[in-house]
């Protein structure tokens, strides 16, 4: 059985399910996984009242990414800022690789704009084919 097919829509940067004649699409099952995993809040560890409500007894790792961290920080450079983006966005992505899903992963962002960033996922596949997924973000003032 196939996942719901989420898509990311970068104008009102949110991601949604698929209707197909009348019903709820399955498939592309990876981007789906990808969408899920990137813009799904991780659990707040400091905070407590931030994230996915299913990860409150959760005892082996979390759901989500950390992007909403980035909103509230401020970073000295444009640099400093893709490489807490990518860090975020590898680490988020790390339980495809642990369950075989993808071999691995490159990812590129950067900046659109000043207050936006583009980022450019390859997913490697054990089978050797990859798939590319491609996500933007608007926020402001990230840099300081």
């Amino acid at each position: 059985m196939a996942d719901i097919k989420l898509v990311w829509n970068p104008a009102i940067q949110y991601a949604d399910w698929v209707i197909e004649d009348g019903t709820i699409a399955s498939g592309d099952d990876l981007e789906t996984a990808v969408i899920f995993s990137l813009f799904t809040w991780r659990r707040d560890i400091p905070y407590g009242y931030f994230g996915w409500w299913g990860d409150t007894y959760e005892t082996t790792g979390q759901t989500g990414s950390r992007l909403p961290e980035m909103i509230r920080a401020y970073y000295n450079s444009e640099a400093s800022l893709i490489l807490r983006l990518n860090d975020i966005i590898a680490e988020c992505l790390q339980w495809l690789i642990d369950a075989n899903v993808v071999a691995s992963f490159d990812i590129v962002s950067n900046f659109t704009s000043r207050s936006a960033v583009a980022s450019t996922i390859t997913a490697h596949k054990p089978d050797n084919t990859t798939q590319v997924f491609s996500y933007s973000w608007a926020w402001n003032q990230l840099i300081s």
